[in-house]
């Protein structure tokens, strides 16, 4: 059985360092979506016309890849030094720089494309919701301008998703390039948060059930995770994983985290393998 005494207070551990990380992170998406939504509503009070927004939007997200890119080095250089100490081996350097290109190469262009198409659907449903009232182009894009008390409900979404990915893939890759390098098996165990907020919530659906993992077994650092997904079982490589095909119900806002280690690692925290 799970030791859930030492579970608890690594994922303590765990969730303040997370907490530290999405602060600032949240911080520079709200400045970067209200400065979109400022310059798009002054450019239609001037056209009236919401057929220039689909590029306006896009034009964004540079700036957006930027922060993204800043954030994910930052919050895995964190988490791979986290590992590393766990696990009590040296690491090589050049070895981060290559799944950090990796991370950014395969997940970040296609997460600014997500983002910046959320916020594009928002200012286009402002647009059509004065549309249907049959109000003025300076209407609406005041309305436009006045979107920022949204913005801080999609930043923290944001900072909390991409954060505790950009913390688990490090941690994921590391694993698996201290097993290359020493050729000892290292295994695994994912670690929800034992609170109310946890997947299913109260009188929430239980087709997403994150908070019941606790009791799963230990695998090997290159297999699967499986989880409830609705209809379907769903294989993830650690929380917040996308790359199987995981739907958003089980990666939006998790906050759970993973435990790694070899097997004498996994034997003190009750697992094992």
């Amino acid at each position: 059985m799970p030791n859930l005494q030492k579970i608890a207070q690594l994922q303590k551990s765990n969730l303040k360092l997370l907490d530290a990380l999405e602060i600032p992170f949240e911080r520079r998406v709200i400045r970067w979506r209200n400065k979109a939504l400022t310059q798009a509503a002054h450019v239609y009070s001037l056209v009236g016309n919401p057929v220039f927004l689909p590029n306006f939007t896009y034009q964004h997200r540079d700036d957006l890849i930027a922060i993204l890119k800043f954030e994910a080095r930052k919050t895995m250089k964190v988490f791979d030094k986290h590992v590393i100490r766990q696990i009590e081996q040296k690491a090589e350097d050049q070895t981060f720089e290559f799944f950090f290109n990796q991370y950014i190469n395969t997940q970040i262009l296609e997460k600014s494309n997500v983002i910046v198409g959320t916020l594009l659907k928002d200012i286009q449903a402002i647009v059509q919701q004065g549309s249907s009232e049959s109000v003025g182009p300076r209407v609406i894009a005041k309305r436009i301008a006045e979107a920022k008390n949204i913005s801080k409900h999609r930043a923290l979404v944001i900072a909390r998703t991409e954060t505790h990915n950009a913390a688990n893939y490090a941690q994921e890759e590391r694993s698996k390039a201290v097993q290359r390098q020493t050729g000892v098996n290292m295994f695994k165990a994912w670690l929800p948060v034992l609170d109310e907020r946890t997947r299913p919530t109260k009188g929430a659906s239980k087709k997403y059930n994150h908070r019941d993992m606790i009791y799963h077994a230990a695998i090997p650092i290159e297999q699967a995770f499986e989880l409830p997904g609705g209809e379907k079982v769903e294989r993830m490589m650690h929380p917040g994983d996308s790359s199987l095909g995981a739907s958003g119900g089980n990666i939006i806002q998790c906050r759970c985290t993973t435990l790694r280690g070899f097997e004498d690692t996994m034997n003190r925290f009750g697992y094992q393998v």
